[in-house]
């Protein structure tokens, strides 16, 4: 379900299990476990911790080793997790459907806050001192302090938003089932950009001066060095693509499904 890098490593987690895994390279992959079954969502990496979240569950994982040995620890309400970050010495997890959020400094003990409005929250990143979310309903949430506070902000055109990043100097947003995506420099002032193909956009990653957008299902992927400019790729086989991300030179994207696979660029 998702995949991120952090000191010399690649970790992915898995839905509905126990499974992780990590790589140096995204080529070769050991199998790790995580320390209870859930549906995983998100993982991400900051100050030497990886931290997954799982939806419906009142727990996260954490691992301080490379993503070998795995921890539970109590995030503070039982809700429907779907994403985590980490920026400016902070954790930020945000919860599908609700006004749910959390955050951590260490990635083990969270404090509740309080996003601006019950929504289908969907992803959160972070960027030039800006915590951003944004979600299923066209409408996206920003935070200068932390993660602790939360202002609603207006994503352009009603879409579905299931992704955000930042780059480049500018957040970057894909719109499900469209040809939009949007960029913002702050968070709070979003342009309209154009996707070179119809798409369930669903991931984006930045990573040594591009954007790479992956989309659900299919082999469509998109490549950017601006967020403005959009070009066209295949992905090496057509799967649920359900993650993407960057480190040690290359992009490394991930799919669900009985033949999950992984696939790197370059």
């Amino acid at each position: 379900m998702s995949v991120t890098y952090g000191n010399g490593v690649f970790v992915a987690v898995a839905n509905g299990s126990t499974k992780a895994a990590t790589s140096p390279n995204g080529i070769t992959w050991t199998a790790r476990t995580l320390p209870f079954s859930a549906n995983w969502q998100s993982v991400t990496y900051g100050n030497g911790v990886f931290v997954a979240v799982a939806s419906g569950n009142g727990s996260v994982a954490i691992s301080t080793n490379g993503g070998t040995n795995w921890t539970a620890h109590s995030l503070p309400i039982l809700a429907d997790w779907c994403s985590v970050t980490y920026g400016n010495g902070v954790f930020v997890a945000v919860a599908n459907g609700s006004t749910n959020a959390a955050t951590s400094p260490d990635g083990r003990t969270w404090t509740a806050r309080t996003l601006p409005s019950s929504f289908p929250w969907y992803w959160v990143t972070y960027g030039n001192g800006v915590f951003v979310a944004v979600s299923a309903s066209a409408v996206a949430a920003t935070s200068t302090n932390g993660g602790t506070n939360w202002i609603e902000r207006t994503l352009p055109i009603s879409l579905a938003y299931y992704s955000v990043t930042w780059g480049n100097g500018l957040f970057v947003a894909l719109a499900y089932s469209s040809t939009n995506a949007a960029t913002s420099p702050d968070g709070i002032n979003w342009t309209v950009r154009t996707l070179p193909s119809l798409g369930n956009w669903w991931k984006v990653a930045y990573g040594n001066g591009v954007f790479v957008a992956v989309t659900l299902n299919g082999n469509l992927a998109a490549t950017s060095p601006d967020g403005i400019i959009w070009t066209a790729c295949n992905l090496p086989i057509s799967a649920d693509w359900r993650s993407v991300t960057y480190g040690n030179g290359k992009f490394v994207a991930v799919t669900s499904g009985p033949s999950a696979s992984a696939a790197t660029s370059p």
